[in-house]
């Protein structure tokens, strides 16, 4: 068929709206989205050279510290032998370069910082003052308070950094000030001695910089960890688990029980006393009995979601008789949680496993063997349905060890 109409009409749009408004809502969407694509490239392209600006900062640093812990070695001795008294004035470079490298977890520099101390400490004794504290020119006094807070701060880092290898030192007297923590230690006690100049910025300083947790961490382990103390307390907590009495403490408030506070406690401490060379199995069962008693009574982790195990065909219960139980201060429940990791679990059952294998070498097994398989495994099934499982994932292993050890014990058992 030919075309009949009037070819030079203008084609009409039926739908009710112009080809040029249709055009034109394209065009702005098609802008948006090409404003947005630049906008989001401009964002991903200043965040890329802000981060490589932070690790190319960070990398330069680190040469630079690297570069004036060698000029630090020339000048003054790896040993600190070529310090003497003038090394601690104020006009010197000692205790400016000492400050800058300084990384608590570099032996070199722990050795230097002790011997620093010592030096102090020896100086002291002799002039019964902080001499270096005293400048005559006005302009050094923020080099010298600044100098002072940062070696004392220098000086908790270091004894917390290197708490484990210093656990029997912790606790030690100023008397033997010859060891590596109790040098420190009285250096930070002359430091914030109140009789003392800048004594009150420098503990400013210190608040600041939130030392006492770093504090709580050495006293826990030096009270709990070398002093065998960590044995009576949970030998006691077994024994009155097994009782009546309501050996719990009171609840701090809605958000801290009582028993999650103590809870989390034994657990930071539990990895330096099972770590012991002769740790006891009894006091590993006594540890873990008592953490798998409190663990099931936590109230729901807000990490962990127990009603998505629940089968999907489980019978609905009304909202009204729902009872919502108390939940746990956020701290507090990061605190559980990281203290039960695949370390903790595998020095509680390399405790069991190593008691296990020295009982059973001549041919019988002892009680405290089997004892120390259930107390393990209780624990270890209360952890996994209580914790989040993909926290300490990497000790399913573990728990396969412990159901090796459950299964050499019962059959031997007759």
């Amino acid at each position: 068929m030919y075309f009949s109409g009037e070819s030079s009409r203008k084609r009409v749009d039926l739908g009710g709206r112009s080809s040029k408004e249709r055009d034109r809502d394209k065009l702005v969407q098609q802008t948006k989205l090409e404003r947005e694509r630049r906008e989001k490239l401009r964002i991903q392209k200043a965040s890329a050279l802000v981060i490589q600006k932070c690790f190319r900062g960070r990398k330069a640093v680190q040469a630079e510290r690297s570069k004036i812990r060698e000029e630090f070695y020339l000048t003054f001795g790896n040993r600190c032998q070529k310090v003497d008294r003038d090394c601690f004035d104020a006009d010197s470079k000692f205790f400016r370069q000492l400050l800058f490298f300084f990384d608590a977890r570099n032996s070199g520099d722990f050795f230097i910082l002790v011997e620093t101390c010592r030096l102090l400490l020896q100086f002291v004794r002799v002039n019964g003052d902080l001499f270096f504290l005293r400048t005559k020119d006005c302009s050094e006094h923020s080099i010298m308070d600044n100098s002072v807070k940062q070696l004392a701060y220098a000086c908790l880092q270091a004894v917390h950094q290197n708490r484990n290898q210093l656990k029997d030192q912790l606790l030690m007297s100023s008397e033997f000030a010859g060891f590596p923590a109790v040098c420190l230690l009285e250096t930070v006690v002359i430091l914030t001695n109140p009789n003392r100049p800048r004594a009150c910025k420098t503990i400013r300083y210190l608040s600041q910089r939130r030392v006492h947790a770093m504090l709580r961490d050495i006293v826990c382990l030096g009270m709990f960890a070398s002093q065998g103390w960590f044995d009576h307390y949970t030998h006691q907590l077994a024994v009155h688990l097994r009782g009546d009495a309501n050996f719990l403490p009171a609840d701090l408030s809605r958000d801290f029980p009582g028993y999650a506070c103590l809870l989390g406690n034994i657990l930071e401490v539990a990895g330096a006393a099972l770590s012991r060379p002769k740790c006891s199995i009894h006091m590993a069962i006594d540890f873990a009995a008592v953490s798998a008693y409190m663990l099931d009574a936590l109230p729901p982790l807000k990490s962990f979601n127990r009603g998505s195990k629940e089968s999907e065909d489980e019978m609905a219960i009304d909202e009204e008789y729902i009872v919502e139980l108390p939940a746990m201060d956020a701290d507090l429940e990061q605190q559980i949680t990281d203290a039960i990791n695949s370390d903790l679990l595998a020095k509680l059952v390399n405790v069991v496993g190593d008691s296990l294998l020295n009982g059973s070498h001549g041919g019988e097994l002892h009680n405290e063997d089997v004892s120390g398989v259930g107390a393990i495994c209780a624990f270890l099934h209360t952890t996994f349905n209580t914790l989040p499982v993909e926290r300490i994932m990497p000790g399913l292993a573990l728990q396969n060890h412990a159901c090796s050890y459950a299964l050499e014990v019962y059959e031997a058992v007759p």
